[in-house]
């Protein structure tokens, strides 16, 4: 690639020198224009892998996270949890349903587009995707949460690759694409329909995943991804990983689905218990 780009710069160098005759030039051109052309070429081919493999990583770890048991209520390939709508297999057949559309953000997101630009094209490409959870699931909501958060990941992750930029980038990266994002809240008077997220914005100031997101989900980077790294270099136990880091969540995020289940005092409680027993 590096003698292409060399054996190119001679050829432009040619093309303007005085000493070139006028029907040399032409043949120049278009030896030009296919060094061009295969170097779109590449770069589209490589694009696409980046963005397949990004699609891949959502679908395992959607599915991991399904996986995972016990889960304290969660669906697992072991029970329904607290659902009487969904099993495991509902998961599997919406999380396949879905990736192609966390593959549209990457491909969006891996772009000369702003960030700011990116992120505004994906979250209507999130509305759509799930449309086709929906529709794969028969009006069963498995992974409307998980578009929103995943998304955001996707976008910020394909954007560093974009800049071959280092993993430590994509956390700053995150917060500032998503400095504004409690602004989704501000028109929420003038609604007469709201989401539980709305609903417990309005009644308790509750921020839930989008304050999360907005702090540039900090629980993650220098929380729970450590403590599932940890683990796995200790026990090298998906499972048990997976486990220890849903514990360890447990205690520490605002988890507005059991606010809307049960109340804030039954969070406080699941909050308090899960820290103890992580500590233990």
């Amino acid at each position: 690639e590096k003698n292409m780009y060399i054996c190119m710069c001679d050829w432009v160098t040619l093309l303007y020198s005085r000493k070139l005759t006028e029907h040399c030039k032409p043949t120049i051109m278009e030896k030009i224009k296919i060094i061009l052309k295969i170097k779109k070429i590449k770069a589209r081919k490589g694009r696409e892998k980046i963005i397949k493999k990004l699609g891949d990583t959502a679908l395992e770890a959607m599915i991991f996270e399904a996986a995972t048991s016990p889960s304290f209520g969660l669906v697992s390939p072991l029970t329904q949890g607290s659902h009487n709508d969904m099993d495991f297999f509902t998961f599997l057949k919406s999380s396949f349903a879905i990736k192609e559309g966390f593959e549209k953000m990457a491909r969006i997101s891996y772009s000369y587009l702003t960030l700011e630009e990116a992120f505004l094209i994906t979250r209507k490409i999130g509305i759509e995707t799930e449309k086709v959870m929906f529709e794969a699931t028969e009006n069963v909501n498995t992974h409307k949460g998980m578009i929103f958060l995943l998304g955001i990941v996707i976008v910020t992750a394909a954007r560093a690759l974009y800049e071959e930029a280092s993993f430590n980038n994509i956390q700053p990266m995150l917060k500032n694409m998503c400095k504004d994002i409690l602004k989704d809240f501000e028109n929420i008077k003038n609604k007469t329909e709201l989401t539980h997220g709305e609903k417990l914005y309005k009644n308790y100031g509750f921020t839930g995943v989008r304050g999360e997101v907005k702090e540039g989900l900090d629980i993650i980077f220098n929380g729970s991804l450590n403590v599932f790294e940890d683990s796995i270099k200790k026990n090298n136990d998906m499972n048990l990983a997976s486990l220890q880091t849903l514990i360890f969540l447990m205690g520490k995020v605002m988890d507005s689905t059991i606010v809307h289940r049960h109340d804030i005092h039954m969070l406080r409680r699941v909050k308090r218990e899960a820290e103890e027993f992580f500590a233990a």
